[in-house]
């Protein structure tokens, strides 16, 4: 609760333009809360929707051939309480790659791939949250902050379906050598630019 004098001088928010008060205020964040929980309906059915993916396969036996359909999980994620920003857990030892590649590489390629012209996928690597340096070493590879507050809404939906087709194709991919440094160092730099924090 705000306490303190009103400003009778103010601009903005009421008829009288005496300014939002402490009830003008409390209603903002209603407004606030309540466009945050729709964002985050949105993409958290999108994000629930796409997280498994299909692979299918043939099989030979001796005397027929078949088919075998199986799901792997991309990724996990629990539905936020409150707050603007989702985590997800990116369960990299299910990509193909996993037992060829170290894991901090298929956590930054799959940072990069998403900033693709194709997806336009901006993320925060758990990198940049990581408490301790054991911790960043250890699992922050694997973790990515999104935010659905600052998405504009009519975009959300269709930003938070390239992100699920972007770890589709992401997780049929057989090499990284698409994806090199100097990819990463122009993300970098154009994430430098937008001064993100």
């Amino acid at each position: 609760m705000i306490m303190g004098p009103q400003n009778r001088n103010g601009r903005g928010g009421g008829k009288d333009d005496f300014g939002w008060k402490t009830d003008g205020w409390v209603r903002w964040l209603e407004g606030l809360r309540g466009n945050y929980e729709r964002r985050m309906q949105t993409m958290c059915h999108i994000f629930e929707g796409g997280k498994q993916l299909v692979k299918t396969g043939r099989r030979r036996s001796m005397t027929d051939e078949w088919s075998v359909v199986d799901t792997v999980s991309m990724f996990d994620f629990t539905w936020p309480q409150g707050g603007m920003f989702m985590w997800v857990k990116l369960n990299f030892e299910t990509h193909p790659l996993w037992e060829k590649t170290n894991p901090e590489k298929l956590g930054r390629g799959l940072w990069i791939h998403l900033t693709t012209p194709k997806y336009l996928v901006l993320v925060a690597p758990g990198t940049l949250f990581a408490p301790t340096d054991s911790i960043r070493e250890e699992k922050s590879f694997a973790y990515f902050r999104i935010c659905f507050a600052a998405v504009d809404e009519p975009e959300l939906a269709p930003m938070s379906h390239r992100f699920v087709e972007g770890c589709k194709s992401f997780w049929a991919k057989k090499s990284l050598d698409d994806i090199d440094d100097d990819m990463a160092e122009d993300v970098e730099q154009r994430l430098l630019s937008l001064h993100m924090c």
